[in-house]
């Protein structure tokens, strides 16, 4: 699924215990959306993100991320490990984890979807 360059997006949850980190864009209806879209990572070993992301897509990590991130864990990303990029207009954000879910729903946009995990 594309994300729509129109929506805005923010970190909702993190999950420390867990590594598991949710970005949403919820659905606000000031620009008409009627759902949210969800990008959850579970297993996060790295994050440099801010907290607030618009005009959101996935690229291609740079060979300068790629040393940036294997310095700061002092190994080499694990054969079940992904770089995800998240460019903005304003920046480039990086997320190491094992696995992404994107998902659109209508569900209650404050809900916790970790609460019972």
């Amino acid at each position: 699924m594309p994300l729509p360059s129109s929506r805005n997006f923010q970190i909702w949850f993190y999950h420390v215990t867990h590594g598991r980190l949710l970005i949403r864009s919820p659905n606000t209806g000031i620009h008409g959306e009627t759902t949210n879209i969800d990008l959850t990572f579970h297993a996060v070993v790295y994050l440099a993100v801010p907290r607030l992301l618009n005009s959101l897509s996935f690229v291609e990590p740079f060979d300068s991320e790629l040393r940036q991130i294997t310095k700061a864990l002092a190994r080499a990303l694990e054969d079940h490990e992904k770089i995800w990029v998240l460019k903005t207009k304003e920046s480039r954000a990086l997320i190491v984890a094992s696995h992404l879910k994107l998902e659109e729903h209508t569900g209650e946009c404050m809900l916790n979807p970790f609460e019972n995990e």
